[in-house]
């Protein structure tokens, strides 16, 4: 299996390269010093290898890491070595699944798809079963649990979702399925830790258009910034901070200039809500 590199692995590397290049050592020569065979440098500094206790405590000396710095990259390391749990999965998106557990904020914009933090049971199995995947009921169980870890927190994150309006017409599902999901939405807009806005057709062209990403901002140990941007097969990680901010330009823009506010999109929910009662009745599953 294919090592999972989250962004504490990144950070932590990251900053082991930077404190090495200021003591104006070279990555042979840390393996020279430590026995290390070759090549263990680089896998570490590019998160492919998460040092031990006393290897990393090791370098704070030969690096002269300032002690300030050094409990933050403890902190760092006792994240990286953290194990995941066994998933049913896609691969790319379990280094996500961790980061989304860190978070302590999570930014959200599709045009088209309700995030999977949010969905209704229903919703969800309509997704993952026209993916044709194995282990189905396994992914819509794991995607529930996820849901109750990362909201039902003692500290949730602040999440913020910003939809297009065709979120509301995409019948995943079936109309009653999508009824039940757009009424969640509702539900989840009224708590104190979870804001909705839709972007109204009315509109018209703007920069979120045919894109759909994920912003993650995480307070511990550090404060680390996260894009994730999920396709067909394979996934986007963006995490350093000219890329990230980027991405959160564009997300805040589309946010204060082109979603309605917070009453709008909440009467648009209930519009199409109503509107799907009328036509197939206020009790239809399908």
């Amino acid at each position: 299996m294919p090592t999972t590199i989250t962004p504490q692995r990144r950070a932590l590397g990251e900053a082991l390269r930077r404190y090495r290049k200021a003591a104006a050592l070279t990555a042979e020569e840390v393996e020279d010093r430590f026995g290390w065979h070759p090549g263990k440098t680089n896998r570490v500094e590019r998160g492919f290898r998460v040092p031990v206790r006393a290897e990393l405590q090791e370098l704070f000396k030969l690096y002269r890491v300032p002690a300030a710095k050094r409990k933050e990259l403890l902190e760092l390391l006792e994240m990286a070595r953290r194990r995941q749990a066994v998933s049913h999965t896609a691969e790319h998106a379990n280094a996500y699944f961790t980061m989304e557990r860190e978070a302590a904020e999570i930014c959200y914009f599709d045009d088209v798809l309700v995030h999977g933090l949010l969905q209704t049971e229903d919703y969800a199995r309509a997704l993952v079963t026209q993916e044709g995947v194995e282990h189905a009921e396994l992914r819509v169980q794991e995607r529930l649990s996820r849901q109750q870890r990362v909201l039902g927190a003692a500290e949730p994150p602040h999440l913020r979702v910003l939809l297009g309006e065709h979120v509301t017409m995409q019948a995943v599902g079936g109309p009653g399925v999508l009824r039940a999901q757009l009424t969640r939405l509702v539900e989840a807009a009224a708590t104190d830790t979870t804001e909705v806005r839709l972007i109204p057709w009315s509109a018209g062209a703007h920069t979120g258009l045919g894109n759909s990403f994920t912003l993650l901002h995480l307070e511990r140990p550090a404060r680390l910034g996260q894009v994730y941007s999920e396709g067909v097969t394979g996934a986007t990680y963006l995490h350093h901070d000219d890329e990230v901010a980027v991405y959160r330009a564009a997300f805040e823009h589309l946010w204060d200039t082109a979603a309605a506010d917070h009453a709008e999109s909440m009467r648009i929910l209930g519009r199409r809500i109503d509107d799907i009662g009328e036509a197939h009745g206020s009790d239809t599953v399908a």
